[in-house]
């Protein structure tokens, strides 16, 4: 598990602000959407590093990038591209190695919680089944 730091975050975030303003300089409206949840901060920190025109919008319809924190299954990346196929996504981490825990989240245990999400996702699992799963987790590891 790798816990990330601010520097790390900010170090990623200004080499997606440098990418941002090569693709798209001279553009006259250029607008960001942040996945809910984790893009949203990873979002504000890839805005610290751009011009005040960029702005931030709540409808990804609108939107020319789109930003998230992490690129794990690509479930979410696959989705928002394909409801958006002119936006550009960045990700401040793509496919990453091992279980990575963002400064933002509370805790792992938090970022644990996501992962069941992330499965759910990945593996397009209903309600019950997921729930199901999640239950038998909790089961086996109270064992331990």
């Amino acid at each position: 598990m790798k816990f990330l730091n601010h520097n790390e975050i900010m170090i990623s975030a200004k080499k997606i602000a440098n990418e941002i303003q090569d693709r798209f300089i001279g553009q006259d409206e250029v607008f960001i959407y942040a996945i809910p949840r984790g893009g949203i901060p990873a979002a504000y920190a890839v805005m610290c590093f751009l011009p005040q025109e960029y702005k931030l919008v709540e409808d990804d319809t609108f939107a020319n990038i789109i930003i998230d924190d992490i690129v794990d299954s690509g479930e979410t990346k696959r989705k928002i591209t394909e409801l958006n196929p002119s936006a550009t996504f960045f990700a401040l981490i793509e496919k990453p190695s091992e279980w990575v825990v963002f400064p933002w989240e509370s805790s792992a245990d938090a970022s644990i919680e996501d992962a069941f999400i992330r499965l759910k996702q990945f593996y397009g699992l209903a309600d019950e089944k997921f729930d199901a799963l999640k239950d038998q987790f909790h089961n086996i590891i109270e064992k331990l």
